[in-house]
């Protein structure tokens, strides 16, 4: 009873350890992918944890100003690109 216990504890952690180990390379193969925005395009923005709509109104360097859909001009900010999303169109079906 003893050895069987033993051969299920051991064949539990080898799966365990593979499926890390699998999970880990692919992982490791993601890259992050770098999107240019342009001027007056409509995006997402990321303000005290929460995304906001937004357009892109000027570029400059690695930072893009954004005005907040339906606020006052005050509220427009100079942003870092991971600050930013892609506004996906809504899909059909």
């Amino acid at each position: 009873m003893f050895m069987l216990i033993n051969k299920k504890l051991y064949l539990t952690a080898a799966l365990v350890i593979l499926y890390i180990s699998f999970n880990f390379a692919f992982a490791s193969e993601i890259k992050p992918v770098k999107i240019n925005y342009s001027k007056y395009e409509f995006v997402l923005v990321e303000w005290k944890g929460k995304w906001w709509n937004a357009q892109i109104v000027r570029r400059k360097n690695h930072r893009y100003r954004v005005h907040y859909n339906k606020a006052s001009k005050k509220w427009d900010e100079w942003v870092k690109i991971d600050r930013i999303a892609k506004k996906c169109n809504k899909t059909s079906g």
